[in-house]
């Protein structure tokens, strides 16, 4: 058993968001401008501007257009966004006897949240059926139920698609897959790996302090979202992917 590419070892790239907050020191009296420009809400930028001069120049202009457009991707809905690995195993017997009335039951060891089964939608697909499903009492592992119960010598199939949602981290891991089958005349066992190598969107968030012992970096993950419509089967989102850089 193997995975879809032949292989019993896959990589995973799921993304994230990483956030960088910087503490830059800077002496409080050229502080005023920066917080003024650059760390404004929408409705603090337009407070800010009420209560200065009310003479607009290129720098407000650029700040408020800026701000007008992020602010217009801020009122939709957010999703979440290719956190979850999605993938398929291929079953062979490249044994020299029969496989009949068999079962695979697979066990993932390793630090992740959870694994699930594609499903129909009940509207877009609502008569699709996967021959690998999850179990009702756990979520740490799956079985292959194929539709045929017949597996001869030197033939193939492969699974329909499932997932696995690593936690949030800024660390590559591992997840290990202990599969089990069971059939009529027969058992086997044997484990697959999935290394997990998440990529991330880096964020700069800044923020001035006036005592230079307060200069310094914070760095946190969190799952990427994008700003979308959600149309009942699928979601349409109103950015483009090239919006963003991950490495």
């Amino acid at each position: 058993m193997t995975f879809s590419n032949g292989k019993s070892e896959i990589i995973c790239y799921p993304k994230f968001q990483k956030n960088v907050k910087r503490y830059i020191f800077k002496p409080k009296e050229e502080n005023i401008k920066d917080e003024y420009v650059y760390n404004l809400s929408l409705v603090e930028a337009i407070k800010k501007y009420d209560s200065f001069d009310r003479k607009p120049n290129k720098e407000f202009n650029d700040l408020f257009s800026k701000i007008n457009f992020n602010h217009s991707l801020i009122a939709h809905q957010k999703y979440v966004w290719e956190q979850n690995c999605w993938l398929k195993i291929q079953v062979t017997n490249d044994g020299q006897s029969v496989i009949e009335d068999f079962k695979i039951e697979l066990d993932f060891e390793g630090d992740f949240e959870k694994v699930g089964a594609e499903r129909g939608h009940y509207l877009s697909n609502p008569n699709y059926v996967n021959n690998i499903r999850g179990y009702s009492n756990t979520e740490k592992s799956l079985y292959i139920e194929p539709y045929n119960k017949t597996l001869v010598q030197g033939d193939y199939f492969n699974t329909g698609n499932f997932f696995i949602k690593p936690k949030v981290s800024g660390e590559s891991s591992e997840v290990i897959v202990n599969w089990k089958l069971f059939s009529r005349d027969y058992t086997d066992s044997g484990s697959l790996i999935i290394k997990i190598e998440p990529k991330f969107h880096t964020v700069f968030i800044d923020k001035y302090v006036d005592n230079p012992d307060e200069a310094r970096e914070e760095i946190s993950y969190k799952v990427f979202e994008r700003p979308g419509i959600n149309n009942f089967t699928s979601i349409s989102y109103l950015d483009k992917e090239s919006d963003y850089n991950f490495e």
